[in-house]
Formats: C-alpha cells, structure tokens, sequence
C-alpha cells in the first residue's frame, strides 16, 4: 500500500459526508480557537494549574508549508517587573518542532478513536479524490488542506501534536509570569519568513473554560431550533456537541457524534445579535426536552454544559381561513359581518373578527372572546358612520394559530353633505402669495376642503386642490403680471362619505398692483406771446387716479408740477403762462394708478420766444459840412452780440437800409450819398443774436442846402 494513502478511505468518507466544509474553520476566530490570523502565526496559551498548553496555526497555506517543512521554533522568556528582555528568549525544545512522520500520524490513530489523526495525517501526506490538473484547482486543494489541518487541530490535541501545532511546557513555576514567542525554524542561510507571535501567561491560577450561553430556543411544527449567541461564543470556541435529555433532565445523550461547527446563520437572527443555530427535527409537537451545549476550544478541551433550557415542538399549522367576507350596513351604527368555512379541521376552534379603518394594518378585535366555530355571522353594533370599515374574519385552532381572511369594506350609507364652510378670508402679498383661512366645520365625519378659484366673479370656478386638503388654511400662489385686479376664492367641505357641500361665500381678493398705467401722449402745442399752450392723450389704464403736466429747464433735474387733474377725459390741454420768454423747458406728462405706480410720457422740449423789444438807438443826429456831407451820430451805451442797422429815406420816401455797424462800432457815420436840395430822413434799428432786435429810434431829419 502506498504512504499517501494509507488513511484516505477514512479520510475522504468523512469528506464526502460535508462534516468539515473549508469555510467552517475559516469562520471561526477567537481568544479560544485558533482560525487563520490576517498575518503571520497566532499562538494561544493556557495554564492549567500544573503546566502551559500551548497552540499555533499559520496563517496562510503558503505559510502553513513553510512551516511543514521547517517547523516552529518555541521560545519562552521570564517576565521581570513587567519587562522582557529580548535576549532572554530561551528554545523549549533541543530541535525546532515539526509536523509528525507518517509512523507519527498511525500511532496516534492506533486505536481508531481519534479519527481527527487521520484526517490530519491527509492533509500532509494524502493524495486528492479529485486530481488537481490546473493551477486553480492546486490552490483550491491547497486551502482545503490547509484549512482541515487547522480544524482537525482545533478538536484534537493528538492532532494538533502531530501537525506540530502544539506544546505542553511542563517546565513552569506557579506564581511567575511567562511570555511565549512562537517564530518559524528557518535557517539563518536562506530568507525565511520573519513572521511571529506572543502570549503572556501568569501561572497564579489555572484558567476556567466557561460553559455555553443558550438562548430561548425556538418552538416550530416538529422542531425545535437553538441559538446562541456568534459574538460570544466565537471567541471561545470552534465547535459544540448538542445534548438532549428525554427523562426531565436526568441523562443527556449527544445529538451530534461529530462536532458541530456552523458560520453566521442566514435564517435566525433577534435583538439585533448575530447568533448560531442548530435545528433538532424530533418529528412530534408538545414533548418537551432538555437541551444543553458543550464546547470545544482550539486546545480540544470540552467545556462543562451549558445551563439546560426546556423547549418543545408545537403545533405551528393554522387552520384554512375564512372565505366569501361580507359586509352589510344595517342602520343606525351597525354593520353585519357573515363568512364561509368550506373546510372545518379537527382542532379549529372558532373565529374572531376583527375591524379597522385602514385597509392593510391597525385591526383590531371586535370581541374579547373567541365565536364559536360553527359561528357564521357578526353584528358590529358601533361601525363607524364617520369613517371607514375594514373588515377581516381570522379562524383560529386549539393551538392558538390563526389564519387571516381577505378583507371586506362595510360601506355606511350617507347621503347628506356637510354644510357650506364659513368665515373665508385672505390676503395676497407682494410676492403673489395667497394665504387662506376659514373656521373648521362641526360635523363629525367631516374629512377636509377643497379650494376653488377663478380671475372673475361671473367665471367658473376651478378646484385647486386634487387631494382633500385636511386642514383650515391653504396657500396659493398667482402670478402679478396680468391685467385682471382681482381673484376669487370659495371653498368646499367634504365628509368622509365623499358628500361635497354648497360653495362657501366668494372671497374677493385685490391683487398687488405692480405693472406701472400706459403712458400718455403728447398731441398738440402752440407757443403765443408769453403763454404756451400743450395738449395730450391721457393714458389708456382704467386705474389712473392723477395725470400731472411737469416742466424744467434744459439740462435741469427738478421737475416742477404746472398742472394736475383727476379728470377721466380722454385728452386735456393746460396752458403754461409762467414760462420765462427765451428759455428751453422740457416738458413731460406723467400718469399715476391707483396704487401709486407711475409712468411718463415722452419728453417735448419747447422754447417762447421772448417778445419785448431791445432798446432803441437814443440821441440820433444829423448835420450837414461844408463838403456836402452828412454826418450821423448817435447814442446806444448797451453791450451785448447785436448789429446796428441805419435806415434812410430820401423826401419822405421808404426807408431802405443804409449801412450796419457791429456792436462797438464809433457812435459816428458820414453820409457822402446826399445831393444838394434834398431832404432825408434817418432811423436806426438793433438786431441781436438771439433774435430780439430794438424798436425803430426817433426819425432824424436832414436837408442839403
């Protein structure tokens, strides 16, 4: 027979049954249980009143060969006022300690009683049911072994011996303190894995493994499954045996011959605690049993039995439910149920009825004991007329299990509407924003409102509300740019039947004005002698209150109110007689709402002439020399951009222009342009710059003799 097979008939039968699936051992992390630590090699240690049991595991299958093959170097140092010195590491063995030969692994399953032995003899040295032909299937058959090796490790100490994961240092003293290094034996000429772990152990007295911790089990049909809780129990333990006791406790017998070892339950779970599960299928209701755990820590050492707890099987099956659930209303608050039962069970017991005025959930029962089971029909003498009447029938056996019928609506006849609300009032804001109130109706089965609007008081009304509205106020929001002024509101009640009332009185709500009148037009001007007069189209917005005819100077800020009229009348005409002749105004009409928005017209710029004369030329003379001539003198002391105009007449004749001098100009002029024995006639006139000119001076006459 070959070496590597020498255990695989055991081996693999107990493989092929599932009793040790790679991920249990994974699963299992604790103080007391040694699974595969993130990194490196974790050492656990005991004092057992008379010696140290110690126990490793590495953690990786990659490290788990490492140290196959170059076992483990086991170190101890004395701890001396809380310090260790490195150098006080002493080997507790002569030789590093290695995982046994095959010879090893037999003798520790000479006897066939620690079956454990042979698994672990498997995993070093057997060969694979399956051939692993690719490199995913080595990996995969490497974790398996590696993982086996830790599990066979954690329930055997025989095993854990053999895999050379365990020591007994019997070497100690009681009352010192010990500190344990656990490194790998690799030789100092290659590079090894510098991986390592500690544990301090104080030998003043031997450590107590606890018992189990059972939580309340559960009763099913048949069944009777056990917790305990994960978070407590993985940090001591790596599997359990179930006990139960038939006689009340007496004798216990073990419901599991291999130990049980089980990840996070998917199906348990309460308080919010992650708990272990274990189910005893017993196949009968109403026997009761006592249950007890017993644990195993990573050393192989069973604890003592947990505290028992007593559980049973119990009839969990309801009986078939109720069917055809009618309801009918009867007058005067009263509802009467009636319900079929086509199949009867020989434990039904009766049924109860239950009502709520939702439709899937607040139920609650009609009666405080349960109707008999050949009753068919209920009478609810206080339905609620107000709300709604969801009714259920729920049959109920002898066990107190209980099945739901469907549900039937009991629909209270009501006819009459609730009254008409009152009180509506409101008010609309700048921002567009509507705020309604009104007073709360008294009728009992009132349910809520909805709100109606329209933008005039003859139109329809549109509901602005799809849902009831259950309350007594209600926001809206319009918008301000539009040409209506108004809004109205009403509203209406609804009862819980869906009876609407009348609509309440219409609340007339003004909308903040914010859209300035149209503006008005100039259309006609006249400028007269010291007066002008200015028409203009008044604006075409019905809520202008005020039309005013403002005027300033060119070039001015301030305006200043000349006219203002409340009139309606289509066009208005003012006549401006302040206006100073000569100077350039600006002129604007500006038309104001009822709200104080305004607007202006266009500007129209316009300027009087100034009609009063300059002054006239003074002391106008003319005399005649010796040569003939007439010579012109006069007066005229004013300054200022004019021009002189001298007019002449020859024997009473038309005047016609004679010469013109600038302003400055010598107050003298010779007239070499008369003949002997006539007569002429002289005047002045003064015209200006801006337009103005003089009067026409005294008429000076000469005659040449």
């Amino acid at each position: 027979m070959k070496n590597e097979r020498i255990f695989s008939p055991i081996l693999w039968a107990v493989l092929l049954i599932g009793l040790f699936p790679w991920h249990s051992a994974a699963q299992t992390t604790s103080k007391d249980s040694l699974a595969p630590a993130p990194n490196g090699l974790r050492l656990l240690a005991r004092y057992t009143g008379q010696s140290v049991l110690l126990r490793w595991a590495p953690a990786s299958p990659e490290q788990w060969l490492h140290g196959n093959r170059y076992g483990y170097w086991l170190e101890r140092a004395s701890v001396r006022k809380g310090y260790v010195d490195p150098a006080a590491y002493l080997p507790l063995t002569a030789q590093p300690i290695r995982v046994g030969s095959q010879e090893d692994f037999k003798k520790g399953y000479a006897d066939g009683k620690n079956p454990y032995v042979a698994v672990a003899a498997q995993t070093v040295f057997g060969k694979s049911a399956v051939p692993a032909t690719t490199l995913t299937d080595q990996i995969a058959d490497l974790k398996s072994r590696w993982g086996f090796a830790l599990l066979s490790a954690d329930l055997s100490q025989p095993a854990a011996q053999s895999l050379g994961l365990w020591f007994e240092d019997t070497g100690v003293e009681k009352d010192q303190v010990y500190a344990y290094r656990i490194r790998f034996a690799t030789p100092d000429s290659m590079p090894g894995l510098p991986d390592q772990d500690y544990f301090f152990v104080k030998t003043d007295f031997a450590a107590v493994v606890l018992p189990p911790r059972l939580m309340a089990p559960g009763e099913n049909e048949g069944s009777v499954t056990l917790f305990w809780e994960r978070g407590w129990h993985q940090d001591r333990f790596t599997a359990y045996f179930i006990e139960r006791s038939d006689d009340g406790g007496n004798t216990y017998r073990r419901l599991n011959q291999t130990p049980y070892t089980l990840p996070l339950s998917d199906s348990y779970s309460s308080f919010g605690r992650e708990e272990f599960a274990y189910k005893d299928s017993t196949g009968r209701n109403y026997v009761p049993a006592w249950y007890r755990l017993v644990g195993i820590d990573a050393f192989g050492t069973l604890s003592p039995p947990s505290l028992p707890v007593q559980a049973m099987g119990r009839d969990r099956t309801p009986p078939a439910p109720p069917e055809n659930i009618r309801a009918q209303y009867l007058g005067q608050g009263k509802m009467n149920i009636t319900w079929d039962k086509s199949v009867v069970e020989s434990d039904f017991a009766g049924f109860h009825v239950v009502r709520s005025s939702e439709v899937d959930n607040h139920y609650q029962p009609l009666t405080s004991t349960i109707l008999p089971r050949n009753t068919r029909s209920f009478v609810d003498e206080k339905a609620d007329e107000d709300g709604s009447n969801f009714y259920m029938v729920v049959a109920v056996d002898t066990a107190g299990n209980g099945s739901v019928s469907l549900y039937s609506y009991g629909h209270v006849i009501d006819s009459l509407p609730p009254l008409p609300p009152v009180g509506l009032a409101g008010s609309v804001d700048t921002n567009g924003v509507v705020r309604l109130h009104w007073s709360l109706g008294a009728e009992r089965d009132l349910k809520g409102y909805t709100v109606h609007y329209s933008n005039a008081a003859d139109h329809v009304l549109a509901c602005i509300t799809p849902e009831v509205l259950l309350d007594t106020v209600f926001t809206d929001t319009i918008p301000l740019n539009t040409l209506t002024e108004k809004i109205y509101y009403r509203v209406v009640a609804v009862d819980m039947r869906g009876n609407h009332s009348a609509f309440s009185t219409l609340l007339e709500l003004s909308k903040p004005d914010t859209i300035p009148p149209s503006a008005p037009l100039f259309s006609d001007y006249q400028i007269a002698q010291n007066r002008i007069r200015i028409s203009w189209a008044a604006s075409s917005s019905e809520d202008v209150v005020t039309h005013r005819l403002l005027r300033r100077e060119s070039g001015d800020n301030n305006w200043k109110i000349v006219f203002s009229t409340a009139s309606k009348d289509r066009f208005a005409t003012c006549i401006d007689s302040t206006a100073t002749p000569g100077r350039l105004y600006d002129y604007q009409v500006l038309a104001e709402d009822d709200a104080g928005l305004m607007r202006p017209s266009a500007l129209l710029s316009l300027k009087m002439p100034d009609f009063r004369l300059k002054p006239a030329v003074q002391n106008l003379t003319a005399q005649v020399d010796e040569q003939k001539k007439a010579h012109i003198r006069w007066r005229y002391p004013y300054s200022g951009n004019y021009r002189l105009v001298l007019y002449k007449a020859v024997e009473g004749g038309q005047f016609a222009t004679c010469t013109s001098f600038p302003a400055g100009h010598a107050p003298e002029y010779v007239d070499a342009d008369v003949k002997s024995g006539r007569q002429y006639e002289y005047t002045f006139k003064v015209f200006y710059e801006d337009g103005k000119e003089s009067a026409f001076s005294p008429v000076c006459i000469v005659k040449v003799p």
